[in-house]
């Protein structure tokens, strides 16, 4: 019922990790490739993902264009040839926001439950899925909120469905949990109050700084790790920093311009800023 520890912490993950990991090596005479080949195969439907979105949202260029910007990232490459439970994070996630979308959109019970059920699952792959858990109940409440007509009955049975679902979804670690005392649980909320990487402390902004560099840098201008920036000359590294600055805060300001005030109420614009937000 438990999967592996966090890699801070102290406490454990779910064990769907492993659950997926099983059929796998059983396939492959329990090699360790087999994990790898099922981390491979998740991949590859990530990438078909991505283009399903981009193929729904705009055209099929877009998504052709999108789905290709993704499978030829080196960070993206490099995550889905090995096993490790964080691996399978960008398809769970997208997964869960795109059920969202057409659970808002077509009014289904079944579909929240499946949001639910997939923000579960996330969940015993990095607990970072916390974050992904409170955008999507925002993003409930706002759209039942411009929607107007009892809003607040429709949250609250949008959220008990989801909630449902995500307790499907995250069972096998929860039943150790109710069985043990919640022992994870008060560890992370430890960690949480009291770890210096996650309180309100001056390295608090320098962080979102950090990550919001890594997600262009590794992903777009595949900015060296900071292990390999002494291989680099300093002016290189230098252009390089700057460069990756430039196109990213570029590409967020043409992408608030194509989103004019006359679309900015449209609802898929808002679908658009939300998974943009993510």
């Amino acid at each position: 019922l438990l999967g592996p520890t966090a890699s801070v912490g102290g406490f454990f993950l779910g064990p769907i990790y492993y659950y997926f990991m099983a059929p796998f090596l059983w396939l492959f005479n329990y090699d360790p490739a087999g994990a790898a080949v099922m981390v491979a195969l998740f991949g590859v439907t990530t990438v078909y993902l991505v283009y399903k979105i981009g193929d729904e949202f705009f055209n099929t260029t877009t998504g052709l264009i999108a789905a290709f910007l993704y499978a030829i990232s080196p960070l993206v490459i490099a995550y889905s040839r090995s096993s490790w439970n964080p691996n399978l994070m960008p398809f769970f996630s997208l997964l869960t926001l795109y059920v969202l979308y057409k659970a808002v959109v077509k009014k289904s019970a079944f579909l929240f439950v499946l949001c639910g059920f997939l923000l579960g699952i996330a969940m015993q792959l990095h607990y970072l899925t916390i974050f992904l858990g409170v955008v999507v109940a925002a993003y409930v409440l706002f759209v039942q909120t411009m929607r107007g007509s009892n809003h607040i009955g429709n949250v609250f049975k949008d959220h008990i469905l989801i909630a449902g679902g995500f307790i499907l979804g995250w069972s096998p670690f929860f039943a150790f949990e109710i069985r043990h005392g919640f022992p994870n649980m008060q560890s992370i909320i430890r960690f949480i109050l009291s770890s210096g990487d996650t309180g309100t402390n001056p390295q608090f902004l320098g962080t979102l700084q950090n990550v919001f560099f890594r997600l262009f840098g590794r992903l777009i201008t595949t900015f060296p790790p900071p292990e390999q920036v002494s291989l680099h000359d300093k002016l290189e590294i230098a252009l390089w920093y700057w460069g990756t600055l430039i196109i990213a805060y570029l590409g967020l300001l043409i992408l608030v311009l194509k989103l004019n005030a006359r679309t900015f109420w449209n609802f898929k614009s808002w679908v658009l800023y939300f998974f943009g937000f993510l």
